[in-house]
């Protein structure tokens, strides 16, 4: 029995997106780490030393917004995205992968995004209570930089699709 909607099931995403981290059906440890140790880390550091104010965390809602924006449109742009006839058949496969890849990343920063905008709505009414707030502080921090790292791989994606060298 599921208690979920399969329309707005999200587990397929997650899987997909996890899936682009793994090498052999293997994690890749520096993965894990870039995308979720080292943002702990640096997440944990910032939620003791800043506190995010009213006025910061409405520009960060605004930023979200935005982005949240931008990547339907990639996802737009991706999903038009045919290689070159003109290319060997080893390399026009390796670009339709990146293209999968990037789509499924590309939803998986959109789903993100839209968890640390939920988070920062939340946050808006409990950051009066002292221990809460620092904990959704820390998560807040930490979706920030894993989203920062995560354009970073979707950029370099972009790139690889539209030079033609990957």
């Amino acid at each position: 029995m599921n208690f979920i909607s399969s329309k707005i099931n999200i587990s397929r995403i997650i899987k997909s997106h996890m899936s682009t981290l793994k090498i052999k059906n293997k994690l890749n440890k520096a993965d894990v780490w870039t995308f979720c140790v080292i943002p702990g880390i640096i997440s944990l550091f910032l939620s003791l030393i800043i506190n995010i104010t009213d006025s910061s965390g409405k520009l960060l809602g605004v930023i979200l917004s935005i982005f949240i924006g931008l990547f339907l449109n990639l996802l737009m742009l991706l999903i038009s995205y045919t290689p070159p006839n003109d290319i060997e058949e080893e390399k026009k496969n390796a670009l339709v992968t990146t293209k999968k890849e990037s789509f499924y990343n590309v939803s998986y920063i959109i789903l993100v995004c839209t968890l640390e905008l939920f988070l920062l709505l939340i946050f808006t009414y409990i950051q009066n209570i002292t221990i809460i707030s620092d904990i959704f502080s820390f998560f807040i921090f930490f979706l920030s930089i894993h989203i920062f790292l995560l354009l970073l791989m979707i950029l370099k994606r972009i790139f690889a699709l539209y030079d033609n060298k990957i």
